[in-house]
């Protein structure tokens, strides 16, 4: 079973981000443009994929049981070992402690050997008089993040650390069907699901815009959702983000629960957080394959008053295209 190198982090909002970019630059870190600013709330730590796969889904139960809260940034420090490591302090509130001790029980991590110190990395394994001169210069820097959630950061095979989930501190959205039960989390990076769960990968007849997307993820961004009965994933759906309007990229259900209704619930679930996102519209080819998502999602769009257009009219077999707009749904 292949493996990932996994760790759990509160990211910054690009303005901060950007700022202590500009710290490590000024000490010439090795970690810049490696692995983005963040706060350790678990270390990296190697994990069968499979394995991961239910700490996950533990880590947005954890995540939806937390508010909001400030972490404040003030001031240098150093850990001294044989080279020194260099960082900004984080202040020991009790959100933050509540979190990384609730990471730490999801995550099944073995009894503590040192006292957690929230801190951001400036320059690990930087030279003792390097990290000396540091924590003098970078003594007056202060911040304040409110913490809406956190990142799982996987790491490639050219030791680049990416973001592959985000667990946000939101509940989930749970909808009954037939009496069962269906949870529903939105999800940050769109693909995590999918590489985790095996679900068949984006095809090429959900392509709209034809801009080069990976699992949703486009320039501008992604939504998504996952849709689960119990511990197993039912339903998946992604869209990419441009200007107001979203567009949906690829959607999937479970071959087991195709005809029960899920699949109205999944789109449903889409426009929910398109619009959270603040999109306008959420926007689905019908291309002139007629396989059986794309018949079912049209159907659905279709039902919800989408209004339909031809897309790229031509001599070719014409492509339609359905606009639902998100401002009257709720």
């Amino acid at each position: 079973m292949a493996k990932g190198r996994y760790g759990i982090v509160i990211g910054f909002p690009p303005d901060l981000a950007t700022q202590i970019d500009g710290l490590r630059r000024a000490v010439g870190s090795p970690q810049l443009n490696r692995i983005e600013p963040h706060v350790t709330i678990f270390p990296p730590t190697s994990l069968p994929d499979g394995e991961f796969l239910s700490r996950l889904l533990g880590l947005r139960r954890l995540a939806s049981e937390f508010e909001p809260f400030t972490l404040r940034i003030a001031g240098a420090g150093a850990f001294e070992h044989e080279l020194g490591v260099l960082y900004l302090k984080v202040e020991r509130s009790e959100g933050l402690i509540a979190l990384e001790e609730g990471v730490r029980r999801v995550m099944d991590a073995p009894a503590r050997k040192r006292e957690f110190v929230p801190h951001a990395t400036l320059f690990d394994n930087a030279p003792l008089a390097l990290a000396e001169e540091g924590v003098r210069l970078f003594a007056p820097f202060s911040a304040e993040v409110e913490v809406e959630g956190f990142k799982v950061l996987r790491m490639d095979t050219r030791s680049t650390w990416h973001r592959f989930a985000e667990a946000l501190f939101e509940p989930a959205r749970s909808r009954s069907l037939a009496g069962a039960p269906a949870t529903f989390w939105r999800t940050g990076e769109a693909g995590e699901w999918l590489f985790l769960y095996g679900a068949d990968g984006p095809s090429s007849e959900f392509s709209y815009p034809s801009s080069a997307v990976s699992y949703g993820v486009t320039r501008e961004g992604a939504v998504s959702v996952a849709g689960f009965r119990g511990e197993e994933l039912a339903c998946a759906a992604i869209a990419s983000i441009s200007g107001s309007t979203a567009y949906l990229e690829w959607a999937w259900v479970a071959e087991a629960e195709r005809g029960s209704g899920l699949s109205s619930i999944l789109l449903d679930e889409l426009a929910y957080a398109a619009a959270e996102q603040g999109m306008r519209a959420l926007v689905a080819v019908r291309g002139t394959s007629e396989g059986w998502a794309w018949k079912r999602m049209s159907a659905v769009l279709e039902a919800k008053g989408a209004r339909a257009f031809e897309l790229w009219p031509g001599p070719q077999e014409p492509n339609w295209a359905y606009r639902l707009s998100l401002l009257r749904l709720w």
